[in-house]
């Protein structure tokens, strides 16, 4: 009975039965589908792989590494707002372009000095960083606000100052208007401009000297800046660096007299009321005036 049973299975297996013939041909459908497969991934394999490894991914954006008082991430600032479109093929020709670019309209960056590309896929940025040197006191919406410059008038972003930070850097009052500059823009008030290359000069002894506010003063169609202390003494700086009047002392002077500490104590600290001119520092004037609040 088994003999039988086998007989019919190899029977019915049999290259010369219909069924057989029908399964012999499935299987080499299969085996060579499956050959086939194995064959064309040996040949693709390593394509595959290559083409992977120039696909250039998030973390292999490298940039300059950002100073202390930057805290965000301006490589996920960009990939967030879509500034970037990640990931891309590194062997894309307007890659470095693109990338500057994106990163050039970042109100951080100064300058984007080289774009490098690498293999495997991977970008090194060298940036040039803004550098925050003053707060421009502004009243707008009925709220009074402080916003960041650079030393050229650049409107930084002002989110990424806490009232702490922001209460240690030198205050601008133009008349506390607002701007109509976007981030990463020139603020558009000349007064601005002149009052933070001023405040850059005067950063690094700023809290040193006890020094407060930069005041855009006009009078018979010229400006020119004061500084007011913290204890309420007027410095009348005078013109903006590069702008002095005929005879008025340089930026450097005027530093250099500002720093003099044992000046300073002698002619301002003794007097309340005095208001020290660094016009021309051979000359103090005398005033009743103090500074305002």
């Amino acid at each position: 009975m088994a003999r039988r049973k086998n007989e019919s299975i190899f029977s019915l297996l049999s290259i010369k039965s219909p069924i057989g013939k029908q399964i012999w041909l499935c299987v080499l459908v299969v085996c060579g589908f499956t050959a086939s497969c194995c064959l064309l991934w040996n040949h693709l394999e390593s394509e595959i792989v290559e083409n992977e490894s120039f696909m250039l991914q998030p973390d292999k954006i490298v940039v300059s590494t950002k100073p202390d008082w930057i805290n965000n991430d301006i490589r996920k600032d960009l990939i967030r707002t879509e500034k970037i479109q990640i990931p891309v093929d590194i062997r894309d020709q307007l890659l470095a372009e693109n990338l500057s670019k994106a990163f050039k309209a970042h109100a951080w960056v100064k300058d984007v000095v080289r774009v490098s590309k690498q293999y495997p896929a991977k970008v090194t940025i060298e940036l040039e960083y803004r550098k925050p040197v003053a707060m421009v006191e502004v009243f707008e919406n009925d709220k009074y606000g402080l916003l960041p410059v650079d030393e050229t008038g650049v409107l930084l972003p002002p989110d990424d100052f806490s009232k702490s930070q922001a209460s240690k850097y030198p205050r601008i009052n133009v008349g506390l208007l607002p701007t109509t500059a976007d981030l990463g823009e020139h603020w558009g008030d000349n007064r601005v401009e002149q009052a933070a290359m001023i405040a850059s000069i005067l950063l690094d002894v700023w809290e040193k000297l006890d020094l407060h506010r930069i005041v855009a003063v006009e009078q018979e169609g010229i400006t020119y800046f004061e500084i007011h202390t913290r204890n309420k003494q007027r410095i009348i700086w005078g013109s903006a660096p590069g702008n002095e009047q005929p005879h008025e002392s340089i930026a450097t002077q005027k530093l250099g007299f500002l720093q003099n500490r044992n000046t300073i104590a002698k002619q301002v600290s003794t007097q309340s009321q005095t208001i020290l001119d660094l016009r021309n520092p051979a000359r103090l004037s005398q005033s009743s005036e103090t500074a305002p609040k």
